[in-house]
């Protein structure tokens, strides 16, 4: 482990747009919603002085905790771009096979244990009921959790973070609802 993370990647500053990501960061932070650790070092390599990197944490439970959380299951939407169109421009979204919709971050680990899985099976049925309009969507995400955040996407014009393959969800199993995971904004300019 690494200042306690045990997954994460160190990158040039400019993989993640200088300090822009830092800033969305900082500012999901402060409306208490779940982000990466996120800061700079100066990176050293056999002695040699590489210049200023960022260190950025992966999904873990390490994340979650460190973000006042419970261990929880991590999800995000399949990459496959026809999977997307699908469900925006179908009414026939229940056709859709859903294990290809939806995956889940350290699989392993929920086929572990019995509270983990009890709580990817609720996060996948009610993610798919909504898909299906049979739930609402204040039944299955925290409706403040998602103002804040879309409200600081538009305000930074981090819209990347939106992008099927970026977005990331954490079902909170206390209060039973999806809550975003700040990630990959991608700023592109100057705040």
């Amino acid at each position: 482990k690494l200042f306690g993370m045990e997954k994460f990647s160190i990158q040039d500053p400019w993989e993640r747009t200088f300090l822009n990501e830092w800033v969305f960061y900082n500012l999901c932070k402060e409306f208490n919603l779940i982000s990466p650790r996120y800061f700079f070092l100066k990176i050293y390599f056999n002695g040699e002085n590489k210049g200023i990197f960022n260190l950025e944490e992966n999904f873990s439970k390490e994340m979650i905790e460190h973000n006042r959380r419970r261990e929880s299951v991590i999800i995000k939407f399949s990459e496959e771009r026809d999977i997307l169109s699908k469900i925006l421009y179908n009414n026939h979204v229940n056709t859709l096979d859903s294990d290809k919709i939806i995956e889940f971050h350290e699989s392993k680990n929920i086929l572990k244990s019995d509270i983990l899985k009890k709580e990817f099976e609720y996060a996948n049925y009610n993610l798919n009921a909504y898909f299906e309009n049979k739930l609402e969507l204040e039944d299955v995400f925290d409706i403040r959790q998602w103002s804040s955040f879309l409200s600081i996407i538009e305000l930074t014009s981090a819209y990347h973070a939106l992008k099927y393959g970026n977005l990331r969800l954490y079902y909170n199993p206390v209060t039973m609802l999806i809550e975003p995971i700040a990630y990959d904004a991608e700023i592109n300019e100057d705040l």
